[in-house]
């Protein structure tokens, strides 16, 4: 639902992981479209972790582009795609340019450090057993009410991967996901030194894919 703060995350984020996949298509006129209106969208959501991970990963994509084909051509095509991307990221700031400056003004971190804090003690206090398979799934959304003695019988995702991996499978979920990052890593590795031109637009998802986690 898009009138909820849950249903305004996740489309902000699905509109993020989204464009990576449309730069991996043909260029054309519709999907040019789609790439401003997926930008415009995604700050109009004033999102801070998706605005973040939308500047960081259109520079990523920027950057592996020139990389892998290095000529003016190549330049003055990501030159082109910034202008565009800059025009109408500015002109959509414009429009809610407030309650942007007030999202980034706030530094408190939403009691994350609390949150953090909270579950890693809760699981390095544990029993070898849990340190090392964890809680079990949902164990974050059954703990975080009963430490912070919250009325609901299902509390809120631990708000990182990391943590909440950590919580649910103990040393093996934290493993599983580094080893994710490490073989996504080596493929865009193996991308530059085959030149596949697809490894652009894997440098910007692993970019999103480290923000988000």
């Amino acid at each position: 639902r898009l009138d909820t703060q849950a249903g305004q995350n996740a489309s902000a984020y699905l509109l993020l992981w989204c464009l990576p996949l449309l730069l991996l298509s043909p260029r054309s006129r519709v999907n040019s479209l789609l790439l401003v209106l997926a930008t415009a969208a995604i700050l109009l959501t004033v999102k801070r972790g998706a605005m973040i991970g939308l500047g960081l990963s259109c520079v990523a994509y920027a950057l592996a582009y020139l990389k892998l084909h290095g000529n003016a051509r190549a330049f003055a095509r990501v030159l082109a795609f910034a202008l565009v991307l800059g025009v109408v990221a500015a002109y959509t700031l414009s429009l809610n340019w407030e309650p942007v400056q007030t999202r980034f003004q706030d530094t408190t971190g939403s009691g994350r450090d609390q949150l953090y804090e909270a579950l890693f003690n809760h699981w390095i206090d544990a029993e070898p057993m849990n340190l090392i398979f964890g809680f079990g799934i949902q164990s974050v959304q059954e703990y975080l009410p009963i430490v912070f003695n919250a009325s609901s019988l299902k509390g809120t995702y631990a708000h990182s991967d990391w943590f909440q991996m950590m919580h649910d499978f103990g040393l093996l979920g934290i493993g599983f996901l580094a080893w994710l990052h490490v073989q996504i890593l080596s493929l865009i590795r193996q991308g530059f030194r085959t030149r596949h031109p697809h490894t652009p637009s894997l440098v910007m998802g692993y970019v999103i894919l480290f923000l988000v986690n």
